[in-house]
């Protein structure tokens, strides 16, 4: 990573245009606390080098302005005014305040001594007389070198660190919070996608907040206890996605360790039982990609993901053709009728969620269902045409054939959610009767869900 790939399109400012902004912000300041006779707040960012303004920089000023926001806000702490002021000089948040100065100076100094960026965060306080209340007041410490940690008075004298070397420095300190950010941001969608997916009620054949479903070894709460159990498995493969140096062709080889290490959380977690590894390799593919996608500035949109997890998992399929590998659900059922399952899917970029599953789910909301419904009516149209490997195994294509003319009927005859929600509970009976369980279904509504919550 070099500095200019992050501020190629910044303005680099000189000493007298710094100079010349500090004077505008002190005549900002005394017009302000002569105006309102409040206590005044004005944050900057503590930014070496002729660059001051750059997104990766407005990213950290705004997470730095919500920062000390949420602070006031939780001491019950009033904004009488507040101002943004955005120029090539630097990012300003200006905001009177109606709570005593001392308690926003304490407010202020958690936010720089605690937040991750808050070390380039220069949060001044004032009292409605003008005063400033100094840090060192209140027992902050020296500030240090943001690369040596030596006292930055030394490291001015000496000059121990270049104006560039300082400016690159900052720029991977706003990267890196950047990216722990969307890895959080990720990791959470994929949790909250497992979590929906249970909770979406009535589901024909499958757990659900109702019932079992064709199922006797799992319940409602086996899926609350495996999904929070992969919560750090999430985070830590979004991570990796975004660490890989490779192509996305060989992303995927880097996954296999900490997907084993998933599937043993889950089995810990719900004593022994099966319910997630479809997607414990979904999700962290999709995981995976979304954080490569990122890393490498490529367009951040659910098709563009989904074209990126294609090209991950191209391989895939092969291994079921592989003997040497244990038997699984999926290698019994390619074996008997040469369908591919989960891998094929990934390995053609998801096509039933793209073609069905997000799309139908989008157009349910817009009609204004809410998540719960739209989801199983989402779930419909995927079991209508995908070719679920968990029907197979239980059955065989033709009991498949005949639960997909059913839905396909229904879809044909009416659009209306509550109908189509008063179908599902009634196909829910015809399924448990025959132990039917479309679980590859399920498991796309997942992933349709996790690209819902990360892109809208």
């Amino acid at each position: 990573m070099t500095e200019r790939n992050f501020v190629q399109d910044a303005v680099p400012v000189t000493l007298e245009e710094m100079l010349q902004a500090r004077e505008e912000r002190q005549k900002k300041q005394k017009e302000l606390l002569t105006r309102y006779d409040q206590t005044l707040l004005c944050f900057t960012m503590n930014i070496p080098g002729p660059y001051k303004t750059y997104p990766l920089a407005e990213k950290g000023f705004h997470a730095g302005m919500q920062a000390i926001k949420a602070q006031l806000q939780a001491e019950g702490i009033g904004t009488i005014y507040e101002l943004v002021e955005i120029a090539p000089t630097g990012c300003t948040y200006w905001s009177v305040l109606n709570g005593p100065a001392i308690v926003v100076k304490k407010l202020a100094m958690e936010v720089e001594n605690q937040h991750p960026l808050g070390r380039l965060f220069d949060m001044d306080v004032f009292a409605p007389d003008g005063k400033a209340l100094r840090g060192e007041d209140f027992g902050r410490r020296e500030r240090t070198c943001l690369i040596c940690q030596q006292p930055v008075w030394a490291c001015s004298r000496s000059r121990a660190h270049s104006a560039e070397e300082l400016s690159l420095h900052v720029v991977k300190m706003f990267w890196k919070y950047d990216c722990s950010q969307f890895t959080q941001q990720a990791g959470l969608a994929a949790v909250r996608a497992l979590l929906y997916e249970v909770s979406a009620t009535p589901k024909p054949g499958l757990v659900d907040r109702n019932h079992n479903g064709s199922h006797h070894d799992m319940d409602f709460f086996t899926f609350l206890d495996s999904g929070t159990a992969l919560i750090p498995y999430f985070q830590k493969i979004t991570e990796m996605g975004v660490a890989h140096q490779g192509t996305a062709q060989t992303l995927i080889s880097s996954l296999r360790y900490q997907g084993r290490q998933a599937e043993q959380m889950m089995f810990a977690a719900t004593g022994g039982v099966n319910t997630h590894k479809g997607l414990i390799f979904s999700l962290g593919l999709l995981c995976a990609c979304a954080g490569y996608q990122y890393a490498h500035q490529l367009p951040c949109t659910a098709d563009h993901l989904l074209e990126l997890a294609a090209q991950a998992a191209g391989g895939v399929t092969k291994e079921l053709g592989n003997t040497e590998k244990p038997t699984t659900h999926g290698r019994r059922v390619y074996d008997r009728y040469n369908v591919t399952g989960i891998r094929g899917e990934a390995a053609a970029g998801y096509p039933h969620v793209r073609q069905w599953g997000l799309p139908v789910l989008k157009k349910m909301l817009a009609m204004g269902c809410s998540l719960n419904d739209a989801g199983v009516i989402a779930l419909l149209h995927l079991m209508a045409n995908l070719e679920d490997t968990n029907i197979l195994a239980r059955a065989n294509p033709d009991t498949l054939r005949q639960m997909q003319t059913l839905i396909r009927k229904e879809l044909t005859r009416t659009q209306d959610p509550a109908e189509l929600l008063a179908f599902a509970k009634s196909l829910d009976e015809w399924m448990v009767w025959r132990r039917l369980s479309p679980g590859g279904s399920a498991d796309l509504l997942a992933v349709s869900y996790f690209l819902y919550f990360l892109y809208g």
